[in-house]
């Protein structure tokens, strides 16, 4: 096995590792997503943001944004 196969091999594990574990944590913010969602308006509201209005929009786009991280660290 020549070192760029290696690299490569290698490279690939990593990437299919990191879209695992970004599936994994949207998967476990869905499954308690009240309370996930509870824990963004805090965040928030230290922020000093309206934690009312962007509660809901924050937690829709942090678990859409792991989701498309691991649909494009998808190995080729």
């Amino acid at each position: 096995m020549t070192g760029r196969t290696l690299i490569k091999v290698v490279v690939n594990i990593c990437r299919f590792g990191l879209a695992a574990l970004f599936l994994f944590t949207a998967g476990a913010k869905l499954w308690i997503l009240k309370k996930f969602a509870s824990n963004v308006a805090e965040l928030l509201s230290s922020a000093s943001i309206n934690y009312q209005r962007w509660q809901w929009p924050a937690t829709i786009g942090v678990i859409t944004a792991e989701i498309i991280a691991a649909i494009l660290l998808k190995p080729c």
